[in-house]
């Protein structure tokens, strides 16, 4: 679906994005990454929230025990000022989304070519975070809070994920 006029890095992840959406049983789980008292060395951290969607491959997050091997289809969130120390011991093709408050970043990273810390593609698009993004990222961020911290947010508006277990 090549859209016209289209620069080629917008174009490759505009591909990416139509094979998901039209093809929406290929995402599975999401996982939530924690964040840790300290800091462990070469681990990632930022000051906005992200989603790592694996593509193909497996891929692993090592300060969580569970999400040591996340396979196709899974999803990695990491909520602002939280951590992960990315794994590929197996080959990995993975697409970064960071939510930034006036621009959205598109990484695309195949271990196969690149290491993990070096994207294969990047761009940064201008996004003022309004409407279902907004909205989407509140809710992924309440549910990566532990039940205590859920009901403690809860007055904020968002009362479903305080029931959760």
């Amino acid at each position: 679906m090549k859209a016209p006029g289209l620069p080629a890095d917008q174009q490759f992840f505009a591909d990416l994005f139509s094979g998901l959406v039209l093809n929406p049983q290929l995402l599975g789980r999401v996982w939530f990454a924690s964040q840790p008292a300290s800091l462990p060395v070469g681990s990632l951290c930022i000051d906005f929230p992200r989603l790592d969607i694996v593509l193909r491959g497996e891929y692993g997050n090592l300060l969580e025990a569970k999400q040591q091997r996340m396979v196709e289809g899974e999803m990695l969130f990491i909520p602002a000022r939280a951590a992960n120390l990315p794994i590929n011991n197996k080959p990995v093709m993975l697409l970064s989304l960071v939510f930034a408050p006036t621009w959205l970043g598109l990484s695309f990273y195949d271990s196969r070519t690149t290491s993990l810390l070096h994207p294969a593609r990047q761009i940064q698009l201008p996004s003022l975070q309004r409407g279902e993004g907004e909205a989407m990222l509140t809710a992924l961020t309440h549910l990566s809070r532990s039940p205590l911290e859920q009901k403690y947010h809860s007055a904020t508006g968002v009362k479903f994920a305080a029931s959760l277990p």
